[in-house]
């Protein structure tokens, strides 16, 4: 007997959790029992039934409908009728509403979840999800032109984005709506739940009729380990469907990582090495002070300038030089060519530019680059005096942060050719020996199982208790911070002498911006990257290009000085007092403003 019990307990908590099917099954059921022994307690104990079905049949009645109540005539009768029409309000109005909300709150959990299968084309997707996916989307949604161009190549007339994130699905959607604001619409960035490197979930994002697929690294994540995870599970769904499928644009952070993609000649790939184009930006930003403004404004939605690809018909066979008299409003920097399975950018003003080159400007917005006819003749060539580059500086660099981090900068500092870095790297300072040290890096400290901002917290702090060691001891070198998350960089505005580089944010705009435009990897590489072979962005005293200082000039006569010398002047960076305390940085200034330049300014060129 006891173990029929415990047989008909299991039975029912196997029917209760199994599905609403047979819960329902299971009410129908109790309804069943309990007409059949209200009938047969009628028609045993009141003589008003012919029969037993007809008697079952009137207990049905009583129990779904409590308009019968009043009918029955008798104490007995009347008797049984309350207590079924009581059972009935428990089951009909209590069970089976229970059932039918939690059937309804596991369809819409199941549907928040983002299980559904997705039948979309043109799209974009995101392989993971953590701080620089919102930044990434907003990159994409606030680049006008260039998702324009984007929509237009796809023939779409809105941006899709489909989020492919481990995430709880209501959890993401809440970090996306809110990282977002108003820029979050739920039909244009779309939430799924799986994981990228399982074929089921790819197939499930609709990732063979997706136009771009980006696959960046995330927090927690394995690196490339997890990319060359990802670029198998994609093969394997497009060897499937035999499927040309999506432009994959990938992270990677070793240099030599790329060549797992010759396992998948059946996937367009733009690999991206955010992390060595990071490590450069830092080195230069060590070299130069104040260039970090330059990188972060060029790779930034807010309001500056960004290097863009515009090609005109009418420059083929010209000069540079010649072609960047037709440019009133915008910088011309150089042509992108490509050469066998690689690119070139090409500076040289007597360059002549080639059908399928690529014209590079540096401007606010893509309609500012318009070709003008109306040029004035340019002057007569004249010979100009040998560069005369400066002596090679020797700086002592304190990096204060964490080995692992700090070694890959000192390996690029000892490949300057043009700089010498005395390298020290510690944990934590000691005050006594920080007047040694003509520049600082912090770099952020790792924190287990803290937040991207909440590590910023303790580098801002780290920050502020260095510049008070430093203004006690009256000494004013140039300062380099490196922060964790997109969020914290306001919290040195108005800082002298003080540079900030967010890597979360510059790597946000890489991937973006290459996912919606596949050439400008080429340039980011040409212009940020790793590659010792591409150009590279200095500062440089105004006697390296012979110009006299404290002397007035345009930003326009400053640039035809330094273009004849064959580099490209981008920026100013202007000392605001003697002792270089306070610098403003005038990128790509268009007015015919006239700056006196003096000794302590330094032209952005590039070269």
């Amino acid at each position: 007997m006891k173990s029929l019990i415990r047989k008909i307990k299991f039975f029912f908590e196997r029917a209760v959790l199994e599905g609403s099917w047979l819960q329902l099954l299971l009410i129908v059921a109790l309804i069943g029992i309990v007409s059949f022994v209200g009938g047969l307690s009628a028609h045993s104990l009141t003589p008003q039934f012919e029969n037993l079905a007809t008697a079952v049949w009137w207990a049905f009645l009583r129990l779904t409908d409590p308009g019968y109540l009043g009918d029955d005539q008798g104490t007995t009768l009347r008797s049984i009728s309350t207590i079924l029409t009581v059972v009935g309000y428990v089951l009909f109005m209590g069970t089976l509403v229970a059932l039918m909300t939690q059937w309804m709150w596991r369809l819409v959990r199941q549907l928040e979840e983002g299980r559904t299968p997705l039948s979309l084309k043109s799209h974009i997707v995101f392989a993971g999800l953590d701080q620089r996916t919102p930044e990434m989307i907003r990159e994409m949604l606030l680049s006008d032109e260039r998702l324009n161009m984007f929509l237009r190549r796809m023939r779409r007339s809105k941006l899709t984005v489909v989020v492919l994130t481990s995430r709880p699905g209501i959890e993401a959607i809440q970090l996306l709506k809110a990282e977002l604001g108003d820029l979050w619409r739920r039909g244009q960035v779309i939430v799924r739940h799986g994981r990228a490197s399982d074929p089921d979930d790819l197939e499930r994002v609709d990732i063979c009729n997706a136009a771009v697929f980006l696959v960046p690294h995330v927090e927690n994540g394995h690196g490339d380990a997890r990319a060359s995870t990802i670029m198998a599970a994609l093969n394997h769904v497009l060897s499937k469907h035999e499927s040309k499928g999506p432009l994959v644009v990938t992270e990677f952070t070793d240099t030599r990582s790329p060549r797992v993609l010759k396992a998948f000649p059946q996937i367009t790939c733009e690999p991206v090495l955010v992390r060595s184009t990071i490590t450069k930006i830092l080195a230069q930003s060590i070299k130069h002070a104040g260039l970090a403004r330059v990188f972060m404004e060029l790779l930034s939605h807010n309001d500056g300038h960004e290097i863009y690809i515009k090609e005109f018909e009418e420059l083929i066979g010209m000069s540079l030089i010649e072609a960047e008299n037709h440019f009133k409003h915008v910088l011309p920097i150089g042509v992108l060519r490509k050469t066998k399975g690689d690119h070139i950018l090409v500076l040289d003003p007597k360059a002549i530019i080639k059908e399928g080159d690529r014209p590079l400007f540096m401007s606010q917005d893509m309609n500012s680059i318009d070709y003008s006819t109306d040029v004035t003749p340019l002057p007569a060539r004249q010979e100009t005096m040998p560069i005369n580059m400066p002596e090679v500086r020797t700086r002592s660099v304190l990096i204060v942060g964490p080995e692992s981090a700090a070694v890959p900068l000192q390996e690029e500092l000892q490949d300057c050719d043009d700089f010498k870095a005395l390298v020290k790297v510690v944990n934590k300072y000691d005050v006594d020996q920080l007047k040694d040290f003509n520049k600082i890096v912090l770099l952020p400290m790792p924190i287990k199982n803290a937040r991207p901002d909440e590590i910023d917290q303790h580098t801002i702090h780290n920050f502020f208790m260095l510049r008070s060691e430093l203004n006690k001891l009256d000494h004013h070198p140039d300062i380099l911070v490196e922060l964790a998350s997109t969020s914290a960089a306001e919290a040195f505005v108005g800082e002298a002498r003080c540079d900030v580089i967010v890597p979360a944010y510059i790597s946000a705009h890489l991937i973006a911006h290459v996912g919606l435009r596949p050439e400008l990897n080429a340039v980011f590489d040409e212009v940020l990257g790793p590659d010792g072979n591409g150009a590279d962005m200095s500062m440089f005293h105004p006697s390296v290009y012979h110009i006299e200082v404290e002397k007035n000039y345009t930003f326009r006569e400053l640039r035809d000085l330094v273009r004849a010398h064959g580099h490209v002047l981008i920026g100013l960076r202007v000392a605001l007092d003697e002792n270089r305390h306070k610098r403003r940085m005038d990128i790509a200034p268009i007015n015919e403003k006239e700056y006196l330049l003096t000794n302590n300014d330094r032209l952005v060129t590039l070269h």
